[in-house]
């Protein structure tokens, strides 16, 4: 027995460092905590996501930008590092541009405690009014035309800062940071305003903030330092006040020190934000802690596997699979620990002594039995009385005390009505409610026992739908139901 629990105990603790390796698997979807200096937590980002579009092929008199496909592909790696779920869009026209936008805000831009970042690589153009007033900025989709051939075209397809500014407001997320590798005027910002000294005020506060790479009528070359800087800041590099965290405003730092400097003045980047006293007061944040932790692992677990494969990497790759294999069956136990450990623990229990769940099926098996043989009963009395038994019939439907097994309905029956939830299965997994018909531990949505009330929707074969009484809806197998008014 203490052999046993040993061996659970050092087995979590292996797959609790597998979580870490794991994380990647659910960008976009862990939570991150933000923490300050005592280790006290102060700010928390339900979700981050990623929106990378790039330009490189242009149909419509501009350079094609071969550089922008390899952009693309590093600026993706390194945000899907540190914990971002990123989506890539090349070559879009102003059409697909704009419901790119619409698209990627509509589905994660309305909870307000996401972040959203919005990376543009290609072509940028800054146009001055002809009667005066503020320049304005343009990002070049694929089919722009060239505006030293026509203008009237080139303002009416290219994307202008101020249809980003609309895009930004539209955001509901607390903080939004909008990067361009490529060069116009910055009208859209904010330079002027003071930023907040306490992490916390900059996790806390709204803020929609932009970084470009040059500033108007600068030159972006195709092969881009920005590109290369940004990445090395994520990595760590840009954390001015080594504080575990780089702010997007430390960001726009580093990159106008380091690209300035790497292109010999030649590429300036300007940073800021949006000019709106209640959308400029906080700061966009990276978390470079987490990621640089993973960084050390993930290179600590390839080296070891490296020199593993060079002595016996045959040996090697069946530990691998063997392993895989294990995680796959104790991550849904896992999970369930993290969630619920006093629930958790007993299961444990239950499955290290077997012969108590054999006790127990034998019990829910003999209790199957007794019900269906009080039915057999019941149907027998209602034949002798064929009035009873139609009045048995016509009250069936509102019954709150009979029992009808779900495996009697015809499959695609729609139900809609409460009854308590009789699970009488031979495996202790049938005890799960799952997303989807299917008996899988990575669709286990919860374990209940038998009298658990559920409003039962729908019939389909030995699955039955059901809406539990916190909203949660899902599927048991193989469940009978005692129907209640």
């Amino acid at each position: 027995m203490l052999k046993k629990l040993t061996f659970i105990f050092l087995f979590v603790s292996l797959l609790t460092s597998f979580l870490v390796s794991s994380a990647l698997a659910q960008r976009g979807i862990v939570p991150v905590a933000i923490k300050n200096q005592k280790g006290e937590q102060i700010g928390l980002y339900k979700g981050s996501y990623a929106l990378v579009i790039g330009v490189s092929d242009y149909t419509n008199g501009w350079p094609d930008l071969p550089g922008v496909d390899e952009d693309l592909s590093a600026v993706g790696t390194a945000l899907e590092q540190i914990g971002f779920l990123v989506y890539k869009i090349l070559n879009p026209n102003r059409k697909e541009l704009e419901k790119v936008f619409n698209d990627f805000i509509s589905k994660h831009g309305y909870d307000k405690d996401n972040r959203l970042l919005i990376y543009f690589a290609g072509h940028g153009y800054t146009i001055a009014p002809k009667y005066g007033g503020t320049e304005m900025g343009y990002i070049v989709p694929s089919n722009a035309p060239n505006p030293n051939l026509n203008e009237q075209d080139f303002l009416r397809v290219g994307l202008s800062m101020q249809n980003i500014e609309v895009y930004a407001r539209n955001i509901q997320s607390k903080h939004a940071l909008f990067v361009f590798d490529s060069c116009f005027s910055g009208s859209i910002f904010s330079l002027s305003r003071a930023i907040p000294q306490v992490i916390q005020e900059k996790t806390n506060r709204p803020v929609r903030q932009f970084i470009t790479a040059g500033r108007a009528n600068q030159t972006v070359p195709d092969v881009s330092i920005f590109r290369r800087q940004f990445i090395k800041a994520l990595s760590g590099e840009g954390d001015y006040n080594k504080d575990f965290y780089i702010t997007a405003s430390e960001l726009g730092q580093y990159l106008e020190d380091t690209v300035t400097n790497y292109s010999k003045g030649s590429q300036t980047p300007q940073y800021g934000k949006l000019r709106d006293p209640a959308l400029d007061q906080g700061d966009f944040v990276f978390d470079i802690s987490a990621s640089a932790q993973m960084k050390v692992f993930k290179g600590q677990i390839q080296e070891s596997f490296k020199q593993a494969r060079s002595e016996e990497q045959n040996k090697q790759e069946q530990a691998l699979d063997e392993l895989k294999k294990m995680k796959e069956t104790f991550m849904g136990e896992l999970k369930r620990l993290k969630q619920d450990g006093e629930r958790t623990n007993k299961l444990l229990e239950e499955l290290i002594q077997s012969s108590k769940i054999k006790k127990k099926l034998i019990e829910q098996q003999r209790e199957k039995i007794s019900k269906l043989q009080e039915e057999l009963a019941q149907s027998k009395k209602m034949q002798e009385n064929p009035n009873q038994q139609n009045r048995s019939r016509q009250n069936l439907g509102t019954s709150s005390t009979s029992t009808q097994s779900s495996t009697s309905l015809p499959a695609g029956t729609t139900v809609k009505r409460w009854a308590e939830v009789i699970l009488n299965s031979h495996s202790i997994y049938d005890y799960y409610l799952y997303k989807k018909p299917i008996k899988h531990t990575k669709y286990e949505l919860g374990y209940f026992t038998s009298g658990t009330r559920a409003f039962v929707l729908e019939k389909q074969g030995s699955w039955s739908k059901v809406k539990m009484e916190d909203g949660v809806v899902g599927w048991f197998y193989g469940a009978k139901f005692k129907w209640l008014e």
